[in-house]
């Protein structure tokens, strides 16, 4: 972990500050694994299993309709339980955390270049561009169009 950090400053020292928009969300998701190490230490090994598995869950099934019952379901755990230990541990719900693994896996797609929006948003399991634009500006800053552009100058 101490090693990331002091990799992780030194890219950001070397950061322009029109790349820097881009490095936000590396950013945000330091931030989110620091606080996960943090609380993953206080967690009981059941349920570290039981959060493991959630995890697992959503990144094999982001790119569909997944819903937090369904995790919840397959962790075999109540929903309220199981969003109160997710968001404790993650400090995140467990919705915003699909939206945002499916928003990484967006930026990674966009960066490429060889796909249009719609069709970004419906591989990711999205009934539509609007709701994933929406999305992805809410989580980034920018929308779709943005990023693409920002990144691909």
């Amino acid at each position: 972990m101490i090693e990331s950090f002091f990799q992780f400053h030194d890219e950001l020292a070397s950061v322009d500050n029109l790349a820097l928009s881009l490095t936000l969300p590396k950013i945000i998701q330091y931030l989110v694994k620091i606080n996960y190490c943090d609380k993953i230490n206080q967690a009981s090994t059941s349920d570290q299993n039981v959060l493991s598995r959630a995890t697992e869950y959503i990144a094999k099934h982001y790119n569909g309709r997944i819903n937090v019952e369904d995790i919840a379901v397959h962790v075999n755990m109540g929903y309220e339980k199981f969003r109160k230990i997710f968001t404790m541990h993650y400090g995140i719900s467990p919705g915003n955390y699909i939206i945002r693994h499916r928003i990484k896996h967006a930026q990674s797609i966009l960066t490429s270049g060889e796909h249009s929006i719609k069709e970004i948003a419906l591989q990711l399991g999205y009934v539509d561009s609007f709701t994933f634009s929406k999305q992805f500006k809410r989580v980034t800053g920018r929308t779709p169009s943005e990023f693409k552009e920002l990144y691909l100058k």
